[in-house]
């Protein structure tokens, strides 16, 4: 069981607010030992960033509100998570399975992000999740070639799977370039639409190439509309309900 604590980072290294929605999802390793050096190292005006949680064995730290921005990775902060993992990028897979605790709670933290504002469990710099080093205009290596992504992974759609979403039908709809609009799970929920979403996105789902641009689907809130990512935020949709 982890501890909870709030450590919130030096002003100015955070921003009040966001300019975008939350759609991803960036995963860091410290480079540094412990969660609250790493908390600490935030109330320093040297640190030049900040992270929205971070964890290791036996805290996990909230830094930054998830509706507020932190500086953890450039080009995405507007639109993404920092999660920080106590590690370094160094580190082999061995050595990071051998501290299965903070791997886990991680998980359990991505994943309780993906239920709160439907982020798809896709590796992307968009709309799902990546690790630090990759993403574009950033140099850094974090976490790292050994990062065990797989077993991060599982662990992350385990979670996910134990917390299966079935709302109403109104928390679901698709809007196609030729016009056809298709919303909810039934036809009575679907009140201005022209029939049920779940075969359609269900037919999206199937898709291997991008959606045609103009392909929208809202679910709980959120929009999504970036053609490569349709399909793959389908297949997720439909992974998360109970319905499939």
């Amino acid at each position: 069981m982890h501890t909870h604590l709030t450590i919130r980072p030096r002003h100015g290294l955070w921003e009040p607010g966001r300019s975008s929605r939350i759609t991803h999802v960036t995963v860091h390793c410290t480079e540094g030992a412990t969660a609250k050096g790493a908390a600490s190292w935030w109330q320093n005006a040297a640190a030049g960033g900040s992270a929205h949680v971070v964890i290791d064995d036996e805290f996990l730290i909230r830094a930054v509100n998830d509706a507020d921005t932190a500086y953890h990775a450039r080009g995405v902060n507007a639109y993404s998570l920092g999660l920080e993992i106590v590690g370094f990028a160094r580190w082999t897979r061995d050595e990071w399975l051998d501290h299965p605790e903070r791997l886990e709670e991680a998980a359990r933290i991505h994943a309780g992000w993906c239920n709160a504002y439907a982020i798809p469990l896709v590796w992307s710099t968009r709309a799902g999740f990546h690790s630090h080093a990759g993403l574009p205009g950033n140099d850094h290596t974090d976490p790292g070639d050994g990062f065990p992504w797989d077993a991060y992974v599982e662990n992350v759609r385990s979670f996910l799977e134990g917390e299966p979403v079935r709302e109403g039908g109104r928390s679901l709809r698709l809007f196609l370039p030729n016009g056809k609009r298709y919303g909810g799970w039934t036809r009575e929920e679907s009140a201005g639409f022209d029939g049920p979403a779940l075969g359609p996105v269900k037919w999206l789902a199937r898709r291997r190439r991008p959606a045609k641009p103009g392909t929208v689907l809202t679910w709980k809130g959120s929009r999504f509309d970036d053609p490569a990512d349709l399909p793959a935020v389908a297949r997720t949709i439909l992974n998360r309900t109970e319905d499939r």
